[in-house]
């Protein structure tokens, strides 16, 4: 074995590394191992836990990776996957010698992944970052569970490779600290799991690396993460928001088996339900930032390994009800950077943990600032499904990257995706990317077009502004330009859905005004189960920048009057636009002109077809007025119903001095006119019999409709009663 190690040299020297942070408050006990991902008291619990049914598939593939022969020595340029291969059985080698303390495999591991680390190469793989770290991880494993077959010069050898060799490729480099931990790759594995795992190893012998590498992750990246788990939710999406907190979810794990105690704040546990709620009643997600999945045949859900190390750090049956589900009932193994081996089953899992069905959840969750997002849904019957989906977004922080310019955004799901996104996450930056993807022209937004407006080099499609990402907490804390708007108002009850916000800060200077207020109505009728309105008031700086209602879908729809049908997969969408009262109703879209801006189409580089799940749509409906006005008011009343339906319904407008809103069926919604909350409006409910009556828009306290008392809240401002058309006069007693 320790021939190998002969000249060190060969791995370069080992540079001790200057604190450049605060000491971290938790640090390693020194002299004992192991320490990563578990502790000597935890193996009897593994062990009994080894044969336990949910584990016998990982515990299968682990005996059979022990027994595989392996050198580590890397012939010729190796993908992603297959440098993973041979790291898991590096990994399940090192983990039996901690388990049973088999020497020979013990020693078998040390000289494999030195040899890894001497012979891999990495240039041809893209962002190749994240094989290297999980090398640098797998080191760590060795380097833990193997310490005691390790001489100084060995071990000394094992941080010079991954100093001199392994590390300085790497985009965090050498030390750790060339990118942000917002967003961007710097806010994946490179420190949260690889360099944390190889400091928490070393720490006796090379105490500055922990120093360093912990005291950036307490300095940095908690911070930021207990700033937006407030929300129960991460920015960067649905695809790209649970790949990068796996890495946030390893960090948490490798400190609390360490030492005991988790380092975040306990609303990290909520995270992974703003992906459970996004999952459409068709098993695929709402399309929320960038979006690789679509590239694939199937649609992958990207929050199965997620789920399972959250499942297990927070023990919540639900979501492990959903990891096991995702996972193929703990059949999947994962082999690159993400991953989750056979010893990761093993020593994370605890098969003691039940599991709970969706159906015990609300149907609504609401995930506060800094994001403010609703997702409300009727049901949690997946496949032939009549349960309807709603996402509405204000979006009070953004934080780019991944994220999209999408401040009060809206999707619709009955049967099909009707109220869509479009645009293709077909690379970062490609011309479809930054000209149309991210931006606010490829969602159910509003634009308010200044044609003079610097747009940093992207197409000006009218849109919110462009801010460029930053890795500074102070910076996206404190400085006005990442805070794109304010929820003013939520209300979440098995009647209705408000969320109302403030998104003037999304745009530039060229507007000093933009609101907006959505509502969703469960109406528990089959034939029109859902009624969604959206009220907005803009006041642009020049009464000559155009103002436009966007509506996005995946089919081309009909248009007739103040009525546009959107029709998808047996689901029907049919809106009616009440205001502005000369809106003109624009089709723009079909083949070749679906991502158009100002006249130009950006098309995708990956084309819609039978080999991918690509929603890039047909286009969009742009609702504008045709007079010129500083100020204008928008509402749209929707509601679904099945495709092949003879349901004709029709929006009766209600509006008054102090409110707007609209009558349809039996239902009415209506919104307070004033910018702050009001305390006093009337209006007239058209036609007659009764209604049931849902007011947005008011202060909180008590009110009397029709004799009846009812009190809006504090969050809401919104009441609910049924009340009979005609006359009413609402006053706050």
């Amino acid at each position: 074995m320790k021939e190998n190690f002969t000249d060190i040299t060969r791995f370069g020297k080992i540079n001790k590394l200057k604190l450049s942070f605060n000491s971290p408050r938790i640090k390693p006990e020194s002299g004992v191992h192991p320490r990563l991902m578990f502790r000597a008291e935890d193996l009897e619990v593994i062990r009994a836990n080894l044969e336990a049914p949910e584990n016998s598939y990982a515990y299968e593939e682990y005996k059979k990776l022990v027994a595989t022969e392996c050198d580590g020595a890397i012939k010729g340029e190796l993908s992603y996957n297959e440098i993973g291969k041979i790291l898991t059985t590096i990994e399940s080698k090192a983990f039996e010698y901690a388990l049973n303390g088999d020497p020979v495999v013990g020693c078998d591991a040390i000289n494999a992944i030195a040899n890894v680390m001497l012979t891999a190469t990495y240039s041809h793989i893209p962002d190749s970052s994240r094989p290297m770290g999980q090398v640098m991880m797998t080191a760590a494993e060795v380097y833990d569970w193997c310490y005691d077959l390790m001489t100084d010069e060995i071990k000394a050898a094992f941080v010079a490779a991954c100093e001199s060799i392994v590390t300085p490729g790497m985009e965090m480099g050498f030390p750790p600290a060339k990118q942000g931990t917002i967003s961007g790759h710097g806010s994946e594995g490179q420190v949260l799991r690889d360099w944390l795992a190889f400091a928490i190893a070393t720490y006796d012998e090379y105490p500055d690396i922990y120093e360093f590498v912990a005291g950036e992750i307490f300095d940095k990246f908690v911070p930021v993460r207990d700033y937006y788990y407030k929300s129960g939710a991460i920015h960067q999406g649905n695809n790209y928001g649970p790949y990068r907190f796996n890495f946030d979810l390893w960090s948490a794990w490798l400190f609390k088996r360490m030492s005991g105690e988790m380092i975040y704040d306990e609303s990290m546990s909520k995270v992974m339900y703003s992906f459970i709620y996004a999952l459409r009643p068709d098993g695929q997600q709402l399309r929320i930032g960038d979006d690789w999945s679509e590239k694939g045949k199937k649609y992958s859900v990207e929050y199965n390994i997620a789920s399972f190390y959250a499942a297990n750090l927070f023990g919540d049956e639900v979501i492990k009800g959903e990891s096991k589900r995702l996972l193929n009932d703990y059949k999947s193994i994962s082999y690159s950077n993400t991953t989750l081996t056979p010893v990761q089953y093993l020593v994370f899992n605890d098969p003691s943990l039940g599991t709970k069905e969706l159906g015990t959840l609300p149907l609504t969750y609401y995930m506060g600032s800094p994001l403010g997002q609703t997702l409300t849904r009727t049901g949690w019957q997946f496949g032939d499904s009549d349960d309807i989906l709603v996402q509405m977004k204000i979006g009070e922080h953004t934080g780019m990257n991944h994220d999209h310019l999408d401040s009060g955004n809206f999707q619709i799901f009955y049967k099909g995706i009707l109220a869509s996104e479009s645009g293709v996450y077909d690379s970062y930056y490609t011309p479809q990317d930054k000209n149309y993807n991210k931006t606010t022209a490829a969602h159910n937004c509003l634009l308010i077009f200044d044609p003079d407006e610097d747009t940093s080099g992207r197409a000006n499609c009218g849109g919110e502004r462009y801010v460029g990402e930053t890795g500074n907490l102070d910076l996206w804390l404190n400085d006005k330009k990442y805070r794109f708007g304010k929820v003013t108002a939520h209300e979440e009850t098995d009647t209705h859905v408000i969320l109302t916000g403030d998104i003037t800060l999304a745009y530039t200077n060229k507007v000093s005004e933009v609101l907006r207020s959505m509502t969703f109505i469960p109406t528990g009728d089959a034939e029109m189960p859902g009624i969604f309105a959206v009220y907005d008031r803009v006041t642009a700086a020049n009464a000559s920048f155009k103002k436009t209602f966007q509506l996005h879908m995946q089919t081309e729809p009909e248009v007739d009057g103040n009525t546009t049908v959107i029709t998808n997969k047996g689901g029907k969408l049919v809106n009616q636009t009440l205001l502005p009262n000369d809106a003109v109703i624009t089709k723009v879209g079909g083949e070749g002109n679906e991502f158009n801006i100002n006249g130009v189409n950006y098309p995708s580089t990956v084309k819609k077809d039978e080999n991918n799940s690509i929603e890039a749509g047909w286009g969009r409906v742009e609702i504008s007025p045709v007079a010129e006005n500083l100020s204008d008011s928008f509402l749209n009343v929707m509601y679904v119903t099945d495709e092949d339906s003879a349901v004709d319904a029709k929006s009766e407008l209600i509006e008054s001095d102090s409110a707007v809103g609209a009558r349809l069926g039996d239902f009415a919604m209506v919104f307070a006119k004033s910018t702050e909350r009001a305390e006093k409006i009337s209006f007239t409910i058209p036609g007659d019999g009764s209604v049931k009556l849902l007011v947005v828009g008011l202060a909180g306290g008590e009110y009397e409709v029709g004799g009846k008392v009812c009190t809006a809240t504090e969050d809401g401002g919104s009441i609910w009663i049924e009340t009979d058309a005609g006359s009413v006069d609402l006053v706050k007693k």
